[in-house]
């Protein structure tokens, strides 16, 4: 996405693109929260120590024991390795986490017409 410009001018096109990413935008958000909720809560199947393993010893070396075998090309059985894959997965959720995050400050923050409203200090 191109940040628009103040007091500029969208067609349609441009217009239904910049509607539709910010809804769907806002929905991700929800649903991401809805997410982290649950999954700090406790409803997630595994640990959150699987997730993170990077702060805990043994999983880290897990974790780099699994890379080491995937840069032999040898993999293991799929269901007893899933260190690296939870390692991403989780990574992944928090990098979209703050960029939907970074983007609701956006929604909330720019006027219709692209400017930033600023606040006015006494």
């Amino acid at each position: 996405m191109k940040a628009s410009k103040p007091r500029r001018t969208l067609d349609a096109v441009q217009a239904f693109a910049f509607e539709a990413h910010e809804n769907l935008g806002v929905a991700l958000l929800a649903v991401l929260v809805l997410h982290w909720l649950l999954f700090f809560a406790g409803h997630a199947h595994l640990a959150i120590g699987h997730f993170f393993p990077w702060f805990a010893q043994t999983r880290l070396a897990a974790l780099i024991q699994e890379l080491k075998g995937i840069g032999r090309l040898g993999l293991a059985d799929p269901e007893a390795q899933n260190a690296f894959a939870s390692a991403v997965q989780r990574l992944g959720l928090v990098i979209a986490s703050l960029l939907a995050s970074s983007g609701m400050v956006l929604y909330l923050g720019i006027a219709a017409n692209g400017s930033c409203p600023r606040r006015r200090t006494q």
